[in-house]
């Protein structure tokens, strides 16, 4: 019996161990409480470079690779090594949790390389990197200078939309521009915070935190993108302040894009967010806490009710519901079919467009809500019938778009079959815009950037093309 009870409160105590180990924040040194040293480098033991610089232990940052040969007082010496691009400190004063924050700063070339060496290797660089200002950037992953550069202002570009910062990472292999990341080891990311304040060097500039989900697709071979969010507004603050940006996963925002947990996670800290970085910019921060997301109480694992159709075509259905969880399964098809046999889709929200549908048809729709990997709500259902306007046959690509990826303007145009309408819907399924045009050369305008479906409707086709206006 003593046996027993010994067994059992090694395991009770096994098993909570394991639900901590889940639960922990994985970002590594996510206080700033620990730093490490680089070294300094010197020509020939004669002159300095740059000095020892600090910077945030397990934090990764850029470095600028110089392999030149330079007159140094009339002698011919080379210089091979990586500037590092960083300029970091540990703020000690008033912080708002544990003895130490970080504090990165944008900053020069001349900021960085010792006032001995500038004046003799600046003439050697590219007089476009020694009027630059650099952010300092630091990450949870190695970067390579060039690849990082290009991946962050395409980023920058596009954070303010989160449906355009995911279309620009589809099908991207992250490994080309950064390699590495935390291990989630099961964690599943929700939400990245922490506490931060900015001071910009002339005033307008911001500092900026992105982080990003990835997987490894066998398929493929690459490493990719499947969720994450940003924030490059962290705009003068001159006390501490909390932040929270929130985790999306790329289906969400792509419904297209497999729903896929993460495996590893990057995080970038950009002292300026900008294109035009300021000098002495300087963002602070402390506490990042990654949240995990909790499992529902299978009891709370409501059903869905008050199914409404909202709009409905020959081709296509729009249907709505009282909300009741984070994530839905559905599946239709012709009216009777058996449940497992149909189309089935995830949707993040309570609302579904169905399309490439048959006219004058009746269908069946079922939709139960997601509470877990393995937990359910019950079958909701509901029946339509799409109507009719003759389309005996359907053909694909019948109809050419382009540009896509668009600017503004997007033409269509077919070939023998003429266009009878167009209709454009938001990637929640929202009608945008629909014309009836009178030529087989149409000029769209998109009214603003994200992901739209285009549906167009030849005499004999009904064609759907996913579209982005950047």
């Amino acid at each position: 019996m003593k046996k027993i009870i010994i067994s059992l409160v090694i395991g009770i105590m096994a098993t909570l161990s394991l639900q901590t180990n889940a639960q922990t924040n994985p970002i590594p040194n996510n206080g700033f409480e620990n730093w490490s040293t680089g070294q300094a480098y010197s020509v020939m033991n004669m002159i300095t470079l740059f000095n020892a610089y600090n910077y945030p232990t397990s934090w990764d940052y850029l470095k600028y690779p110089v392999n030149e040969s330079i007159s140094l007082y009339g002698m011919p010496i080379t210089i091979n090594t990586n500037i590092p691009l960083v300029k970091a400190s540990a703020e000690t004063g008033t912080v708002p949790d544990g003895q130490k924050a970080l504090k990165i700063e944008s900053f020069m070339l001349s900021d960085i390389i010792t006032q001995t060496a500038y004046p003799l290797v600046s003439s050697y660089l590219d007089s476009s990197l020694t009027n630059m200002v650099f952010p300092t950037l630091l990450s949870t992953g190695e970067t390579d200078l060039n690849q990082v550069i290009l991946l962050l202002s395409t980023l920058i570009e596009n954070i303010n939309s989160d449906s355009m910062l995911m279309a620009a990472l589809v099908d991207l292999d992250i490994n080309e521009y950064i390699t590495g990341g935390i291990a989630l080891n099961g964690f599943n990311p929700v939400q990245l915070k922490g506490i931060y304040k900015y001071q910009s060097g002339i005033g307008g500039d911001q500092g900026g935190i992105i982080y990003f989900g990835t997987k490894y697709n066998p398929t493929t071979h690459h490493r990719e993108v499947v969720g994450g969010g940003g924030n490059i507004n962290l705009t003068d603050v001159a006390t501490y302040q909390p932040f929270a940006i929130d985790y999306t996963p790329m289906h969400d925002l792509i419904p297209d894009q497999p729903l896929t947990a993460p495996d590893s996670l990057v995080v970038i800290l950009l002292s300026s967010a900008s294109l035009t970085a300021q000098q002495g910019s300087a963002l602070f921060l402390d506490n990042l806490i990654l949240v995990n997301a909790v499992p529902e109480d299978p009891d709370t694992c409501f059903d869905v009710q008050n199914i409404t159709i909202t709009e409905i075509t020959d081709h296509s259905v729009t249907l709505h519901w009282d909300d009741v969880s984070n994530l839905y399964e559905c599946e239709y098809g012709p009216a009777g079919f058996v449940i497992g046999t149909g189309t089935t889709l995830n949707l993040p929200a309570n609302t579904a467009t169905l399309t490439g549908l048959t006219p004058n048809t009746d269908y069946g729709f079922h939709i139960r809500s997601v509470c877990g990997d393995n937990i359910f709500g019950n079958w909701s259902s509901t029946t339509f019938h799409t109507s009719q306007v003759g389309i005996n046959n359907y053909r694909e690509e019948t109809v050419t778009v382009y540009p896509n990826p668009a600017r503004e303007e997007l033409h269509v145009r077919t070939g023998s079959d003429a266009i009878r309408e167009i209709r454009v819907y938001s990637i929640d399924g929202r009608l945008v815009e629909m014309l009836v045009p009178n030529t087989e050369d149409i000029t769209l305008r998109l009214p603003y950037r994200g992901i739209f479906i285009l549906q167009v409707e030849t005499e004999n086709a009904v064609e759907t093309h996913r579209i982005v206006r950047q």
